[in-house]
């Protein structure tokens, strides 16, 4: 099975399972609703049987009273002595008469029937409606995933061109040898090295040429990796937004959280893609002769994979939204948009600087070569730089992620 073959696979287990938390949180939440309102519904009519009770006490109370004054005062009584079959342990007065209180409360009770009767047939509603939300949801999602690989294909296409445009603006220019010592992370000694070696070449004796081949995939692969990662986590915020008024405020909060965690788990898979493209090109240089493309590859790696994008984002703190009320919710988003979201995205403007500064050390070291060392130089260069430079125009396009 090709990798194509199981990264089909694995995005359709991705949104098969994310379409079963949706219909499941979607019935979660209905269900939830319904078992609310049944027991508020019981809970009022206990309680209104609780106080027809103390009435009917009251009334016979009030009866036995009036019956006492209106024979002490030569009057004509009012109520009757019900017959002793039927009377309570002590008689039991009471009005021949239906009691205009017991009426109120006989039309009262008919009233909680009727609303009773209109909730069940409201939750019958509910469901009729969650399962057509469940339905749409899932017909959209059908509908996504026929568009999604066109809509990766398109932003690869646009980091591709970005990118390689920004590295041949970046190009123009030379460097000081102490600015590309400093970039390069090496000393004067190791640059000169470097410089004699390639000055040894032959048109016919340039090493490694199959290594331009290879690296041109890896920036293909790269990009595509890019696109992925934007993709996926674009996707998931729109569904979030989409959704978010579906759920209360602790399933709104337990949502948000698992939002960050799956968007810092795409961010680390595409880390580990490019690290892993870093160490193939590790095991390339054992046969190239030269060894300034694998210097500039360290470089570049260390300007990009280590720098603080990583270190601020990956370690954003955003697992306690779960156990937070709203309260703590708003202080939390707060400290992880300005300790984490601001500097991360800060670094990213930094980094950019960083790889514009790299796109000239190669035109710099090769300005006095033979042309054939340049155009080889340039081209093996030029693919490390331009993977640099989609990787962190993917990663400023995710900078909607924690303003939304």
């Amino acid at each position: 099975m090709s990798a194509r073959q199981m990264d089909a696979i694995k995005r359709r287990a991705e949104s098969q399972f994310q379409q079963e938390e949706r219909e499941e949180g979607l019935l979660t939440n209905v269900v939830d609703k319904m078992d609310r309102e049944v027991d508020q519904a019981d809970s009022e009519v206990k309680d209104l049987e609780r106080k027809l009770g103390q009435l009917e006490g009251a009334v016979r109370r009030g009866r036995l009273d009036s019956r006492k004054d209106a024979g002490g005062a030569g009057g004509v009584a009012e109520w009757t002595v019900a017959p002793e079959d039927e009377q309570e342990p002590g008689g039991t007065w009471y009005d021949e008469k239906v009691d205009p209180a017991v009426r109120r409360q006989q039309r009262a009770l008919a009233r909680e029937e009727k609303a009773f009767g209109q909730e069940q047939s409201q939750e019958a509603k509910l469901m009729v409606h969650a399962r057509g939300l469940v339905d749409r949801s899932k017909a959209q999602e059908r509908m996504y995933l026929q568009r999604r690989g066109a809509l990766e294909h398109d932003l690869k296409v646009r980091f591709v061109q970005e990118a390689g445009a920004l590295r041949q603006a970046a190009a123009n220019g030379t460097l000081s040898e102490g600015e590309a010592l400093r970039l390069l992370d090496i000393t004067s000694g190791d640059l000169a090295n470097m410089t004699r070696t390639l000055s040894g070449f032959g048109p016919k004796d340039v090493p490694a040429l199959w290594i331009e081949e290879r690296l041109e995939a890896s920036r293909r692969k790269s990009a595509a990796s890019s696109a992925k990662m934007v993709e996926a986590i674009r996707h998931k915020l729109e569904t979030f937004k989409s959704t978010h008024l579906d759920y209360d405020d602790k399933q709104f909060l337990a949502r948000l959280a698992q939002l960050f965690s799956e968007a810092k788990a795409e961010i680390k898979e595409f880390e580990e893609t490019r690290d892993m493209i870093m160490k193939r090109l590790q095991g390339w240089d054992k046969s190239n002769g030269e060894k300034l493309t694998y210097t500039l590859a360290l470089a570049i790696d260390g300007a990009t994979s280590s720098g603080e994008f990583r270190s601020h984002l990956l370690r954003a703190d955003t697992d306690s939204l779960r156990h937070a009320d709203m309260g703590q919710a708003c202080e939390l988003l707060g400290n992880v948009i300005h300790s984490s979201m601001q500097p991360a995205y800060k670094s990213l403007q930094q980094q950019k600087a960083t790889l514009d500064g790299m796109s000239k050390i190669v035109p710099t070291i090769t300005a006095t070569m033979p042309s054939y060392i340049q155009e080889t130089m340039a081209n093996r260069t030029a693919a490390l730089l331009e993977m640099a430079y989609g990787e962190n125009l993917a990663l400023k396009d995710l900078r909607p992620l924690p303003t939304s």
